[in-house]
């Protein structure tokens, strides 16, 4: 096998290789490819650190994190809230983005999708990376508002890419949105504090207007900052890249029909197969002597023999140990 796992789009199957069947990143990568998610990218096939359909590491309890802002939303899994941007006030989104820790708790937004009319086009995804509980070991982009973009209406299998993770205050633009020379601006405003769980503050405008005006407060102008950038990738922390196996759709970039996807997850490696037990050979032909001592006769015990002052057998029916005297006046007797 070619690389350390590999998983078929939209099915059941996947396989690993040797110890990864072991790493729990592995497994939610592969088992990601099952439900028809493809790579998270960032300048790179899966160099988007903030979910699992980056890179695998080698632990078996962790990093504990969830899938990006696009997979999300493709998962159907938690509230979203699509918006258009040309759009009468832009679908009334209200500006507050909640972790996906904090979906079992609120019903409010936690993934928002950008749409972009214009077919073939990417569309854009956001969310908040809240590092806390079943995302408290995201890799990358901890408490930052994560903007992804991705085909196929983030609704089947295409590779999605990080554009921007944004601090308080950083700002996002999507210049010449569906080429009508207008900006879509994106800006994590701050957090809002008046809720439990706190969710972040996020302000879209388009041409200058934001969205949701209403309930959104206006967007604060951040002159001495620069738009946010998506950072160099980081390295893995401790698995290699996947090598997808070139006789399998590579688990990056493959299409829903084409062939099983190549792919990558700390531990023990795997037990090999029960070593099977020797074939029993008739006895061998002398007996293993015992190692820390010799018999005691190396022959069959013989037969019992007359002691001295014995009468010799002249007839032989039995023997004296010594022999028989035959002279002198002991003469007869056994020696």
């Amino acid at each position: 096998m070619g690389g350390i796992a590999y998983a078929y789009i939209n099915s059941w199957n996947s396989v690993y290789s040797n110890q990864w069947c072991n790493y729990v990143s592995g497994q939610m990568h592969e088992i990601g490819h099952n439900l028809g998610f493809a790579h998270s990218s960032e300048l790179g096939t899966y160099k988007d650190q903030s979910g699992m359909m980056g890179y695998s590491y080698g632990s078996d309890d962790g990093p504990i994190m969830c899938f990006n802002a696009a997979k999300s939303f493709q998962s159907g899994w938690y509230p979203t809230k699509t918006i258009t941007p040309a759009s009468a006030d832009c679908d009334n989104f209200d500006g507050r983005v909640y972790g996906l820790s904090d979906f079992g708790t609120v019903g409010g937004t936690t993934v928002v999708k950008i749409n972009n009319s214009l077919s073939g086009q990417p569309d854009y995804f956001l969310n908040y990376n809240k590092k806390a509980g079943i995302n408290s070991g995201t890799v990358e982009g901890g408490n930052q508002v994560m903007i992804t973009s991705t085909g196929s209406e983030g609704t089947a299998y295409s590779e999605s890419e990080l554009l921007a993770k944004l601090s308080i205050g950083g700002t996002y633009t999507i210049a010449d949105f569906e080429g009508t020379g207008n900006d879509v601006t994106i800006t994590f405003e701050s957090m809002d504090a008046t809720t439990s769980p706190s969710p972040a503050r996020v302000v879209i405008s388009y041409n200058g207007m934001v969205c949701g005006s209403g309930t959104a407060s206006p967007v604060t102008p951040v002159p001495s900052k620069a738009p946010v950038t998506s950072s160099p990738s980081k390295a893995p922390m401790t698995a290699a890249p996947i090598t997808p196996s070139p006789s399998k759709a590579p688990v990056t970039s493959a299409p829903i029909t084409a062939p099983p996807s190549k792919a990558p997850v700390t531990s023990a490696p795997i037990t090999p197969s029960p070593t099977f037990a020797p074939t029993t050979k008739s006895p061998s032909k002398n007996p293993t002597p015992s190692p820390t001592r010799k018999p005691v006769t190396s022959s069959p015990t013989p037969e019992p023999c007359w002691a001295k002052g014995d009468q010799c057998d002249p007839n032989g029916a039995h023997k004296c140990c010594n022999g028989c005297q035959k002279k002198g006046r002991n003469a007869g007797t056994c020696k």
